[in-house]
This record gives structure tokens, C-alpha cells and sequence, in this order.
């Protein structure tokens, strides 16, 4: 039983020790199922944005997100994020705190840097799970932020026929500097690396690109997609309007949030009446509109196919949902408890 008028608080290292006690991509995937499922999603969040007189500009951002499957939980994610005036997105650090997560109604505090960077690699592994065709499979990994090095170390783990991994990142020695620290680990796994001069170099080929990098604009070009390749885009700029109105399939993790995020592509491509969402009816003012086909909680659950055809380009884009690090968090909490991990501070 909790201590009365204390929380517990876990560090950044606190979590990632319970992580490895628990499949995040199951976690993440389940809660994008019942995120999809869920037809009392919460109304909105609680933003605050500035600017500086250099052009930068930041954001914290507050959401409460439920555990539709547990009935119960509630989590609330704090999160800040800047772009620099160079057009870099940088995210910040962040907390998940969790309220009635187990019966005796303990309140958690998590260290949020470490869910938001696994949450996103998780996403996009359940997509190569789901979606990547069958067969010897390679990848090239557009950004060598912490997120890539997850990415490749859950689908080296976990991902059939894998063999190969291209890394690029629009600074060369950051891309080295990853590469040298998966070759090792990948190839355990049997799987090599390569960084490469070009973000086409790294794309070419691919049956999974993944765009991970802090860009304000698009790099990804269409051309570069092999037929039957798999795009996601974990970043707010990579995408580019003709890969949203060429590919086959486009997918996105929560279609209110896509399109409501002002500095997002698929945001203002609705904005503009390029871009429909899931389900809804093209109009006179925009009958050659691009349509979202569904989110991925859907493709997930099997209530959407996701791939029609071997050939399909799909496009998946990531947002990022409080919902995937609540799913987390609560997680992370149970294995804690288990472990007797973390802090009990005062409130």
C-alpha cells in the first residue's frame, strides 16, 4: 500500500530498466487499437506556444490521455518541443503522469523522454510487423536521432528476413557515431549496417524508410520508394505533398491530431482542401482531394487491410500519441512496483 501524500517519480534510468521487462510494440500497438476503437477520445489538450525574437519558437503541451482497455486509467502527458531558427524540431524533455492507474490509486510520475522516443520506434516497428511484404527485408533510416537507434534495435530483434540497415543524417558524423554503435548489436542479429553519403542512397532499395530527421521540409522524394515499400514518417517535415498524393495507402496514427497540428503537412493540407479524413465525403469544393484511408489502430485491429496489393506504396505518419506513452508509463509503473524501482517523494 502507497505511503499516504507521496508519488512515486521515475528517472529517466528507472525506465529504461522496466522497459526491458515488457514488449513495447505489443503496448504500443494494443493502445493504438483501442485509441482507434474509442468513440469518447479526449476533447483536446492544453497548448502553450512562444517565439523568440531569432525566429524559434516552443510548445508544451498537456493531454489527457485514458486506457480505454483498462477502464480505469487515467494519464496525463507533459511534453515541450522548439524549433530552432535554422527550421530544426527539437523535442524537449517530458513527464507522464499517471492517476488511477491500479486499485489502490497511487499517482505516478514518469520521466518522459525515454516513452517518447520508444513509443515512436514501437509505432514503427508494429508498422513493419503489419505492413513490410514477406521476404528478406531491408531498411534505410533517414536520421540518426535516439529514435533511429531504438528503431533498429527493436527490428533487428524482432523483425523476420531483416539484413540490412542504411543510416543517414544530414550530419555526417552523427550518422557515423550510430553506426558504430549498432554494428556491433546488429550484427549479432545478423544484420549489417552502412551509413551513407545521401539520404537517396539510404532510401533506394528499401522495403522500410523510415524519416526520423528535424527538418522543417520534406527530403523524402516518391521516386526514391521502391514498389511495395513501406514510409513512415516520424518527423514533422519529411513528407512531401506528392508522396501524400501518389503513394497507395496512407495511413496515420490519430487523424484529429494529423490534422490539427498547423505545422505538420497533413495539417495543412487540410486546411487547404488537399486532404480528407478517414470516412469522410469529398465535396464540390474538393473533389480530387487525397484521402487519409485509415488510422492504424484500425489496420491494427483488422478493421482496415492496410496493404491491398504487394506492389502498394504505403505512407504512414506518425504524430505521436499521448495515448501510446500513457500505455507506457502504466507499464512501466506495474514492472516498478514489481521491482521496487523508483523514488516515493512528498507531495
Amino acid at each position: 500500500m502507497a505511503e499516504p501524500d507521496t508519488f512515486l517519480y521515475l528517472s529517466s534510468a528507472h525506465t529504461r530498466m522496466a522497459c526491458q521487462d515488457f514488449d513495447p510494440v505489443a503496448a504500443v500497438r494494443d493502445a493504438l487499437v483501442a485509441y482507434a476503437g474509442d468513440q469518447d477520445r479526449p476533447a483536446g489538450d492544453a497548448d502553450l506556444r512562444w517565439s523568440h525574437g531569432s525566429g524559434a519558437a516552443g510548445r508544451c503541451g498537456a493531454v489527457p490521455a485514458r486506457l480505454p482497455a483498462s477502464g480505469t486509467g487515467t494519464g496525463i502527458v507533459v511534453r515541450t518541443a522548439s524549433t530552432t531558427d535554422g527550421g530544426e524540431h527539437r523535442a524537449g524533455h517530458g513527464l507522464a503522469l499517471l492517476l488511477g492507474v491500479v486499485p489502490d490509486d497511487v499517482s505516478c510520475v514518469v520521466a518522459g523522454d525515454h516513452l517518447a522516443t520508444l513509443s515512436t520506434a514501437s509505432a514503427t516497428v508494429a508498422v513493419a510487423h503489419r505492413l513490410a511484404p514477406a521476404g528478406v527485408m531491408t531498411v534505410g533510416i533517414l536520421g540518426a536521432d535516439p529514435v533511429a537507434e531504438v528503431i533498429a534495435e527493436l527490428l533487428s530483434a524482432s523483425q523476420p528476413g531483416l539484413v540490412h540497415i542504411a543510416i543517414h543524417d544530414a550530419d555526417p558524423a552523427r550518422a557515423y557515431a550510430l553506426g558504430e554503435r549498432m554494428s556491433g548489436p546488429l550484427r549479432r542479429h545478423g544484420v549489417g549496417v552502412t551509413v551513407t553519403a545521401s539520404a537517396r542512397d539510404a532510401a533506394l532499395g528499401a522495403n522500410l524508410v523510415v524519416t526520423a530527421t528535424r527538418v522543417a521540409s520534406g527530403q523524402a522524394e516518391y521516386d526514391w520508394l521502391h514498389r511495395g515499400a513501406v514510409l513512415v514518417n516520424a518527423s514533422p517535415g519529411d513528407l512531401s505533398r506528392e508522396i501524400v498524393r501518389r503513394c497507395d495507402v496512407l495511413l496515420v496514427d490519430g487523424w484529429p491530431q494529423a490534422c490539427a497540428e498547423p505545422r505538420r503537412l497533413l495539417g495543412r493540407m487540410r486546411r487547404t482542401g488537399e486532404l480528407i479524413g478517414p470516412g469522410e465525403n469529398r465535396t464540390a469544393s474538393d473533389p480530387a482531394a487525397r484521402r487519409v484511408d485509415a488510422e492504424l489502430g484500425q489496420v491494427f485491429g483488422g478493421r482496415h487491410p492496410g496493404r491491398t496489393g504487394r506492389d502498394d506504396v504505403i505512407v504512414v505518419h506518425l504524430v505521436g500519441l499521448d495515448v501510446e506513452d500513457v500505455a507506457l508509463a502504466s507499464h512501466v509503473y506495474r514492472i516498478a512496483r514489481w521491482r521496487g524501482l523508483g523514488v516515493r517523494l512528498p507531495w
